[in-house]
This record gives structure tokens, C-alpha cells and sequence, in this order.
């Protein structure tokens, strides 16, 4: 039977587990948005080149982004908001994390 001592200990590893798990997801979707913003900066960028209708790697990507689910999912990764939100999410979850490696590191555990 295990005791109250060992419950609290399985609790805090497995809250950490979770925790770990989340901020590996949090900072996995910020990495994608910050990929999106700098697809849409490149492209920018990219038509002030001179041989801009020439490249069809540049007209593909040109495409992609006017079409109606680029411009949607681009326009999602341009949303300030959204990114300020991600970021915030990001930090929180690093600082639980963080405490919670802490506290399991406190009561001896790895």
C-alpha cells in the first residue's frame, strides 16, 4: 500500500511530467509561428528582388501566400495579439516548469 509520503511524491513527478509535456507543445507552436512571420518577411522581402518574376520558387511562394487559406493562415501568424498570447503561454509554462522542478528537486527526487 502505498504511503501518503510516496502519493505526494508520484503527484509532484507526474505534475512535472505534464508540465514538461505542455511547454514542449507551447514552444513546438511558437517556433511554428515565428517560421510563418518570417515565410511572410522573406516573401516581402523577395519582391523587391529584380528577377522576382522570373523565379518560380518565388512565384510558388507568392501564390501560396494570396490564396485564400495562405492569406488566412498568414494573417494568423501577422496577428500581434496572437503572438503576444503565445509568448505569454510560453513564459507561464516555463516558470511552472521551473518551480515544480524545484519543488520535486526539494523532496530528493529526479
Amino acid at each position: 500500500m502505498m504511503h501518503e509520503h510516496e502519493r505526494q511524491q508520484t503527484a509532484i513527478v507526474l505534475e512535472c511530467e505534464e508540465a514538461e509535456q505542455e511547454l514542449a507543445r507551447l514552444e513546438e507552436s511558437a517556433r511554428t509561428l515565428a517560421e510563418n512571420i518570417r515565410q511572410v518577411a522573406d516573401w516581402i522581402e523577395s519582391s523587391t528582388s529584380p528577377d522576382f518574376l522570373r523565379k518560380m520558387e518565388v512565384q510558388e511562394r507568392h501564390a501560396k501566400i494570396f490564396s485564400e487559406d495562405g492569406s488566412k493562415h498568414y494573417a494568423q501568424a501577422l496577428d500581434i495579439q496572437r503572438a503576444m498570447e503565445t509568448v505569454k503561454l510560453v513564459i507561464a509554462a516555463r516558470k511552472k516548469v521551473d518551480d515544480l522542478r524545484q519543488r520535486k528537486n526539494s523532496h530528493g527526487l529526479r
